[in-house]
């Protein structure tokens, strides 16, 4: 295993180009994307994408700290179901792997329960409503925030309309290639 540190011992840092395919292992496989797959390695959620150039990878990075500053801590209605507080997850490492062309990010990794696409329609129209604002302010085109893509997690003990929810996004696009910024 060489420089690879065990599981519980890992920090994003560890990774580098020259070791980037050694933290991947299929019993930290998470989920397959269209562009990416996805592990998770101790407290970091590792996205391998495919054939994505440096440029498209970096530009998500930037696209989900801009996220961050603008939308944390916004708040939505989501019909009889209650209200939900959004957060979202920055990408604290982009590597880029000299041997392939499959970049890597490197974020926290985020426990909880993804809805259904559909499960909450409210909370579709919300996403949806906020994937268009931050379109707008970030003069970029491609946030597409999608159900598969957050976790949802209760805060209190109040139901229906009374129910409270985190709602923390842990990708803002669908698609990384539909991605760019608005000319």
């Amino acid at each position: 295993m060489g420089n690879i540190k065990r599981f519980e011992n890992f920090q994003p840092e560890d990774i580098t180009s020259e070791n980037a395919f050694g933290f991947i292992h299929d019993e930290t496989f998470i989920d397959q994307g269209v562009d990416s797959d996805v592990f998770h390695w101790g407290g970091s959620c590792i996205q391998r994408f495919h054939d994505q150039p440096p440029e498209k990878i970096r530009l998500l990075q930037r696209v989900a700290r801009k996220a961050a500053e603008i939308a944390n801590g916004r708040t939505a209605r989501i019909g009889l179901h209650g209200e939900v507080t959004f957060k979202f997850v920055e990408i604290d490492m982009v590597v880029i792997p000299k041997r392939t062309p499959q970049p890597f990010t490197v974020k926290k990794y985020q426990g909880g329960r993804r809805p259904k696409e559909g499960e909450i329609k409210p909370l579709d129209r919300v996403l949806k409503a906020l994937s268009v604002d931050l379109n707008n302010e970030m003069k970029v085109e491609g946030i597409a925030i999608i159900a598969p893509n957050i976790k949802l997690q209760k805060t209190n003990r109040g139901i229906g309309p009374f129910a409270k929810y985190v709602c923390t996004i842990t990708d803002p696009c669908q698609y990384v290639d539909d991605l760019r910024k608005k000319k």
